[in-house]
């Protein structure tokens, strides 16, 4: 895999898309292209010496042959995807990524459509935590 500098349209359309969040903390991105990258956008942390040395927090590889290839749409989304993993815990002082909170099969969701299989994982969930509760009370 072969990395370059990002192009500033790419770092443009990211930066106008993270600039849509309310994050209470502000944070660096250090932004590069990664030839042969098999997702479109990958974010990941860096190590704590990188954010010493270089005053930046997460990495950010995009696929510019990808790139090209999307609607300006599926762009979007597939940013903002991987923008959403990024939170702040306030205990610990520290950025950390979240795995997705929604996670199915593209053929439920088109059985069920994508609000029926949320609320079904949702009462899953809140199920499974009830059930931990009674038991840590038992």
């Amino acid at each position: 895999m072969k990395y370059q500098e990002l192009s500033t349209d790419i770092i443009e359309k990211f930066n106008s898309i993270i600039e849509q969040k309310a994050f209470s903390v502000n944070f660096n991105f250090l932004f590069l292209a990664k030839e042969g990258q098999k997702q479109l956008i990958k974010i990941s942390k860096v190590p704590p010496a990188f954010e010493f040395k270089y005053d930046v927090h997460m990495l950010v590889e995009v696929n510019e042959e990808m790139y090209d290839k999307f609607d300006d749409e599926s762009v979007e989304i597939l940013f903002e995807q991987q923008i959403d993993r990024i939170q702040y815990d306030f205990e610990k002082e520290k950025l950390k990524l979240v795995n997705p909170d929604f996670v199915s099969f593209s053929g439920i969701i088109s059985k069920y459509g994508v609000e029926k299989v949320a609320r079904a994982n949702e009462v899953q969930d809140l199920t499974v935590k009830q059930t931990e509760d009674e038991a840590a009370t038992a």
